[in-house]
């Protein structure tokens, strides 16, 4: 029954109402989708302000190896780029971020200060940033291992990103 309300309720639209109510969902998704972050990333805030190592040298050791890979990837992106019919530019634009992601997450591991600033435009990276080209483009060149560990990290992005949003808040009551 609920449904079928619905489906009268869209019916009875014209094209800019339409238009209006799909932006009003695409608004209240984009909403909930930072809110579920700002709770996760809540839980966080105090284990990182008590001084709790949040990525652990384990973690610290994959970060080297994975800027090694994309540092690689990057080179080989930007001689390529221009040269071919291939998406290198788009891999070079996902390579970027996860570089300065890798640099970003060695920089808390090490409890350097990170600029509030910093963290927010690495965030905003991260919303256009899109792997597809990149595994398209190199995961037939690379061993499994490389790919488990390259998806892996892709896997994690979301929990990565609640951890940006901790420390953003972190570094703005720090002053940073």
């Amino acid at each position: 029954m609920p449904l079928d309300l619905y489906e009268h309720y869209i019916e009875s639209m014209n094209q800019a109402d339409m238009n209006s109510e799909g932006e009003f969902v695409f608004f209240c998704n984009q909403g909930m989708k930072f809110y579920y972050h700002i709770m996760r990333a809540a839980s966080c805030i105090e284990e990182i302000l008590s001084g709790e190592q949040m990525i652990t040298y384990s973690d610290f050791t994959k970060l080297q190896l994975l800027t090694r890979i994309f540092t690689q990837a990057q080179q080989l992106c930007e001689t390529m780029e221009g040269e071919s019919d291939l998406p290198y530019a788009s891999a070079k634009e996902y390579v970027n971020c996860m570089l300065e992601e890798c640099s970003i997450l060695k920089r808390i591991h090490l409890s350097k200060p990170i600029p509030v600033q910093d963290l927010c435009n690495h965030v905003d990276m991260m919303s256009v940033a899109d792997p597809e080209d990149f595994n398209r483009l190199f995961f037939p060149e690379y061993s499994e291992d490389i790919k488990e560990g390259l998806m892996s990290f892709e896997g994690k992005s979301e929990d990565r990103l609640d951890l940006l949003y901790a420390h953003v808040f972190v570094a703005a009551k720090m002053g940073l």
